[in-house]
């Protein structure tokens, strides 16, 4: 029996149907299956580790020695017959085929016992009839030939198995039975055998079949022995039919090969380790996840690649497993890749022990779980950073409430203060602090707003804008900076924008903020430039493009996207000398990308840098004049009715800027400082309309307005909230529909006035005249009061009007101051007191650097030139 040549397993043993037996080079037996045992009649702890010629009879021992040894020196066995002693201490003729593993390891035994034939060999010398009936009682078909290749006898299963008749098959050559393929070498070989008669088996190492009459061909093995009868050598043919057991052999081999395949193209890692940690056999997959080839591995051990952290437990159930404390163990560790990486996998591991229960090596498993621990830490982290969300936006909460309280008192006490004045530089003073109040404000909120973006809670609310209006507020506030450090700041429009643009007015400060303000931090000489521009991306819609460039110390090319970092300086900046926390152009840059825009920057270090925004698909109204929500407000203009107001506020200062405010008018103010006190005042005095704060102690506003309403279903009370709270928290709150409307504070004159004139009788409103049609000199002009009018208007249009145009696109305040001397001097050289009053106008404002008013006095000017072309003298 011809088996692998790799070495096999006991359960493999088992399966083979024939009796065998294992033993190593020393002839000691390794393994045996039943069939085996049940032959020699004893059980498998008698048998195993024992020598198998203890078995043999005396006299058989010394011959096995001498085959066995023969054996192993040429590396292969001949089959050969010994006496064994079997069960009762019978003798057993035994025919043994061995073949040897891969380096001489083990020696696979097939033992048939030929004791039957044997006894018919021996008893042909004395009776030809016995012979025959011990030839039937054979279980391989026997067949006798002559010297001459004639078969003289068979025996039954011969018959059976080649479908001949006796007469058929007597007196024929015996190339009958084979394979017409292998005739022509047959005879050559039995020839050999005739001249040269020793016992032997036929097709060492080769594949031996027969044929059937019918001509269907089948595997056999064949025993060779010679006879001499009479004086004349016959020879007897065993000829055994090895179908199933070739059958066996093939499932054993599929079986290994299967076992080879689904160990080697595994989807997760598998391994046979030694005892010491060496990587024995390995898979592919395990090649794959860990980086190293079979070969590589060979030459390491589990130890070395194992993260240091994890090889104590590791090897702790190491050592209960060979202890026997522990059959499986099942841990997550850690391997360095070959590429320094860290895989995470999850193994498992069990023992192969021999027969004895000595332990032989460990079967691991790998399975690679690294994405699910990169997904677990994220859930994790996730989860963490959700709880310091939470507790940020409480604190923030809290924190915004706090600040603006005071600055609402700052900002309202400011624009009282502001309107009580007619001009001169005290207003623009006081101007100048409210301004700075609400450019605080503004940083505040940015510092705020930065926890929102990092959480994704921003939200944008594009609103109609004067863009014209928001550029001179930044031109008023950082030309006045560039000018405490000796720079120029200069405005450029590449193109003409549109009056109106449907953006976050709130936000898109924040853009301009940031980046002028780092521009001049950064700038010590030279000057600096903000120029817009615009693409068509469709109808009403555009691309705005914005510009900021300075000649300050510029930034490293290598730190150029380091410095959109949060908190992050660029290196070598003296943040004693610069300042700054360096959240400006990391908020800056994710407001931008949270408008779907992009920015860039370009620096040369010592020459200075230039950043670019771009926002895609703005709305613009082309033409319209702004709103008259987003005006500047005069809080003396609007005079009420009587009407009853209930301030419900905890903070003192904030309810007397509200008592100020409105000191003049007819209104009736009434104050609360809690809910329940509003509730108590409301009741008592029925206000019609309540301003009501919504943080209070005792009783927020929420409440209280909520009692109010449904104790006065049938009264209409307005409530208007006002709170420090986010819009986005605000919109929430009142979901419910709760409030009539909101005021954001710190509260702005024109949207409080908005609201009150939603709900208030309103008496008369003063001072507002249409800007269309408006009229700068009264009708016509009298005699004497202008001479040579026609010389006068042309050169207000051939000199003045470019000479406008030209200070309006440079915006320098000494250009400014220049005009009006030149309007100045034109009017009292023409006897023009319109002319004179424009002149001192621009003068005053200039001195007192309202950029803001005189932008607005320039834009003006060419209507009154066409006011005075169509003039006419009265005679």
């Amino acid at each position: 029996m011809a088996l692998g040549m790799e070495e096999i397993s006991e359960k493999q043993v088992e399966l083979v149907p024939v009796p065998l037996v294992v033993v190593d080079v020393s002839c000691h037996i390794q393994l045996v299956n039943s069939s085996c045992l049940r032959l020699l009649g004893c059980s498998r702890s008698e048998i195993m580790g024992t020598k198998l010629d203890l078995f043999l009879a005396k006299e058989s021992q010394d011959a096995f020695e001498g085959w066995f040894q023969e054996g192993l020196a040429c590396g292969a066995f001949r089959q050969a017959d010994f006496l064994f002693v079997g069960q009762f201490q019978q003798e057993l003729s035994i025919r043994i085929n061995a073949s040897s593993t891969l380096g001489l390891k083990q020696v696979n035994c097939t033992l048939t016992d030929v004791t039957p034939q044997k006894q018919v060999e021996h008893a042909l010398k004395a009776s030809e009839e016995k012979f025959r009936g011990m030839l039937d009682s054979t279980p391989d078909s026997m067949v006798i030939l002559n010297s001459k290749g004639e078969i003289t006898h068979v025996n039954q299963r011969t018959i059976q198995s080649f479908g001949y008749s006796v007469k058929e098959l007597i007196g024929e050559k015996v190339e009958c039975l084979v394979p017409e393929r292998f005739r022509d070498k047959h005879l050559g070989l039995r020839d050999s055998y005739v001249n040269n008669p020793k016992p032997r088996q036929m097709g060492l190492g080769l594949e031996l079949y027969a044929r059937r009459k019918d001509g269907t061909e089948f595997p056999v093995e064949v025993s060779l022995n010679h006879q001499l009868i009479g004086g004349e050598v016959y020879v007897l043919s065993a000829i055994r039919d090895i179908t199933e057991r070739k059958k066996n052999e093939e499932t054993l081999r599929e079986s290994q090969e299967r076992f080879s395949s689904a160990f080697e193209y595994a989807a997760i890692g598998m391994a046979l380790v030694n005892l010491d940690g060496g990587w024995m056999k390995v898979n592919r997959s395990i090649c794959r996840l860990l980086g190293y080839d079979k070969e590589e591995l060979a030459q390491m051990t589990f130890q070395d690649i194992t993260h240091p952290d994890d090889l104590d437990l590791d090897l702790d159930y190491v050592g209960k497993m060979i202890r026997g404390e522990i059959r499986t163990y099942n841990i997550e560790k850690r391997y360095f890749h070959k590429n320094g990486g860290l895989i995470w996998v999850l193994l498992s591991v069990s023992l192969v022990r021999s027969k004895e229960g000595e332990p032989m090596y460990f079967i691991s498993q790998l399975e690679d779980i690294s994405e699910k621990k990169q997904a677990e830490h994220e859930r994790i982290a996730r989860q963490a950073a959700e709880e310091a969300n939470k507790a940020k936006s409480l604190f923030l909460a809290n924190m915004s409430h706090e600040i603006r309280t005071p600055l609402n008192s700052i900002i309202g006490f400011s624009d009282l203060l502001y309107a009580s004045f007619e001009g001169g530089k005290a207003k623009s003073q006081v101007d100048s602090i409210r301004r700075s109040g609400r450019h605080l404000l503004q940083i505040i909120n940015d510092i705020l707003d930065l926890s929102k973006i990092e959480a994704g809670r921003m939200e944008f609310q594009p609103e109609p804008v004067a863009f014209e209006r928001l550029v001179n507020d930044m031109e008023v506030m950082f030309r006045q900076r560039a000018a405490e450090k000796n720079i120029s700041f200069f405005m450029e429009f590449e193109q003409a924008i549109p009056a109106i643009l449907w953006i976050d007015e709130i936000r898109m400060r924040q853009i301009l903020f940031n980046l002028l303000g780092n521009a001049i931090k950064f700038t010590t000489e030279g000057d600096v430039i903000l120029s817009f521009n615009q693409v068509w991306e469709g109808k009403q819609i555009l691309r705005l493009i914005i510009t900021v460039e300075d000649t300050g110390i510029g930034i490293p090319e290598d730190q150029l996207e380091r410095i959109f970092e949060p908190f992050t300086q660029q290196e070598g900046q003296l943040e004693k000398r610069f300042g700054g926390t360096g959240l400006g152009l990391s908020i800056t840059q994710r407001l931008v990308k949270m408008m779907e825009g992009s920015i860039s920057v370009s620096s040369e270090v010592g020459k200075g840098s230039t950043f670019r925004v771009e926002i895609p698909g703005i709305l613009f109204d082309q033409g319209v004049e702004a709103r008259e929500d987003l005006l500047e407000y005069d809080p003396t203009i609007l005079e009420f009715g009587d009407a009853t107001v209930l301030i419900v506020d905890d903070s003192q200062e904030n309810r007397e800027l509200l008592k100020y405010l409105f000191a003049s008018s007819k209104l009736k103010l009434i104050e609360a400082v809690n809910g329940k006190e509003a509730i108590q005042r409301a009741l008592e005095h029925l206000p019609d309309l309540i301003l009501m704060d919504l943080r209070m102690p005792e009783m927020n506003g929420m409440e209280a307005t909520r009692h109010l309403k449904e104790q006065l279903q049938d009264k209409m009370m307005p409530v208007v909230a006002v709170s420090a709270s986010s819009q986005v928290v605000f919109r929430k709150q009142v979901e419910s529909e709760l409030f009539d409307g909101f005021l954001m504070k710190p509260v702005i004159f024109a949207e409080l006035e908005k609201m009150l004139k939603r709900f208030l009788p309103l008496v008369e409103e003063k001072g507002k005249e249409a800007k269309n049609g408006a009229r700068f000199l009264n009708g016509n002009l009298e005699e004497g009061d202008c001479v040579e009018l026609p010389e006068l208007v042309e050169r207000l249009e051939k000199e003045f009007l470019p000479a406008c145009q030209d200070v309006l696109r440079k915006q320098v305040i000494d250009d400014f101051e220049k005009f009006g001397r030149d309007l100045l001097i034109l009017g009292h050289q023409n006897l023009c007191d319109v002319l004179v009053e424009w002149g001192e106008e621009i003068c005053e404002h200039a001195d007192n650097f309202e950029i803001e008013k005189l932008m607005e006095k320039l834009r003006n000017f060419p209507l009154l030139v066409e006011e005075f072309k169509g003039l006419s003298f009265e005679k």
